[in-house]
């Protein structure tokens, strides 16, 4: 729908920034979440974060350490992302959930192509 700005993201995923109110890149998102981050951190006990894929690839970059060009590319997959501290930083889990709505992506050419299944379903009825 918007060729030249698809073009302008792929070019640099980390700083494009979306156009209108409200768009962000991820540089923006790293920012905005760093006081999140911070308390999870320092969290002894036990947390859960829901997000979507965006926010999920910003915490699994921290948490495991890449490095900040790799967020924007690191693979997620729909469910639970288990985070457990270990000696050397921590170690991540992927549990699946079977059953229920999720986003789901599909690949087009390298570009990711992020369909909302929920919205999909309520289109159709």
């Amino acid at each position: 729908k918007f060729p030249h700005e698809n073009s302008k993201r792929l070019e640099d995923k980390l700083n494009y920034r979306y156009p209108g109110v409200g768009g962000e890149s991820y540089q923006d998102l790293i920012q905005r979440l760093h006081e999140i981050i911070m308390l999870l951190e320092a969290s002894r006990g036990n947390s859960i974060v829901i997000c979507d894929r965006a926010v999920y690839r910003v915490m699994k970059g921290y948490f495991l350490g890449h490095h900040l060009e790799e967020i924007p590319h690191l693979q997620v997959k729909s469910g639970v992302l288990e985070l457990a501290r270990i000696d050397s930083g921590f170690h991540a889990t992927q549990l699946e959930v079977p059953e229920g709505k999720s986003t789901c992506t599909t690949s087009n050419n390298d570009n990711d192509v992020t369909t909302d299944s929920i919205a999909e379903e309520e289109e159709h009825e």
